[in-house]
């Protein structure tokens, strides 16, 4: 007996292909719960400098591929901006 299916795919492709995009479909799952746990788990200076990061448009990976001086760089200007942005707060507060 012919077990060759459809268009010539045999059972054992078939479950193949099925398997193999289980397995695709399992990875990207996991990786994505694990991106929210690790997000969980973040303080809230963490996510408020990731944040920053991406609103000026580098991502967590570029981030982390940078020289330690680079690093240095921007946490430098993330703390300005926050110091600057606190002090302008503090200004509007006291006119009210």
């Amino acid at each position: 007996m012919d077990t060759s299916g459809i268009g010539g795919l045999g059972t054992s492709d078939a479950a193949g292909t099925n398997s193999q995009k289980a397995l695709s479909t399992k990875a990207a799952d996991d990786a994505y719960f694990q991106s929210l746990v690790d997000y969980f788990f973040e303080s809230p200076g963490e996510r408020m400098f990731d944040n920053w990061l991406s609103a000026h448009g580098v991502s967590k990976e570029q981030y982390d591929m940078m020289t330690p001086e680079e690093k240095e760089a921007l946490q430098k200007k993330f703390a300005d901006e926050i110091e600057r942005k606190a002090e302008e707060k503090a200004r509007a507060a006291a006119k009210i």
